[in-house]
């Protein structure tokens, strides 16, 4: 039985967007190869135009940092604004996954959309180790979109 580590949200504040920098040039290992100074340049970027499309797209989208022991270890970018609920981003660093966090952010979504009556929807890579998650949540792929699969749960 795996035990999930404790962990708290609160908002998240202009002031963090040094470690939401950090979080997102951990999630793109697939760059590495590529060398210290392209992969600095490439996520930098990746990360300004990530920022800018969740606040053109999702004005009313809430950005939460996860806190484990009082120390930054992720974010969760939700959108409640619509007709469904959109997990816009669910990130922790390397130290945190495979933790029970990520299950009990998404369960935290599940029952605010269950209390709502609504549904929820995410894009997630195809290749990537969330799908199973997700799925294992009660999420279904209902569309692709390049190198994204929509899933949404009724």
């Amino acid at each position: 039985m795996t035990t999930t580590l404790a962990f708290a949200l609160r908002p998240a504040m202009p002031a963090d967007v040094d470690f939401e920098h950090l979080l997102y040039a951990s999630t793109r290992d697939d760059l590495r190869p590529l060398g210290p100074e392209v992969f600095d340049g490439l996520v930098g970027m990746q990360f300004r135009a990530q920022m800018m499309s969740i606040r053109l797209d999702h004005p009313c989208a809430v950005s939460r940092i996860v806190v484990v022991d009082d120390s930054a270890a992720g974010r969760l970018i939700v959108d409640e604004s619509g007709e469904q609920i959109e997990v816009i981003d669910v990130a922790l660093l390397p130290e945190y996954r495979c933790q029970g966090i990520g299950t009990g952010l998404l369960r935290g979504v599940l029952a605010q959309a269950d209390r709502m009556g609504r549904a929820i929807a995410l894009h997630v890579e195809k290749q990537s180790r969330a799908v199973r998650l997700y799925e294992r949540l009660g999420f279904l792929i209902s569309g692709e979109a390049g190198l994204y699969f929509e899933m949404c749960r009724a």
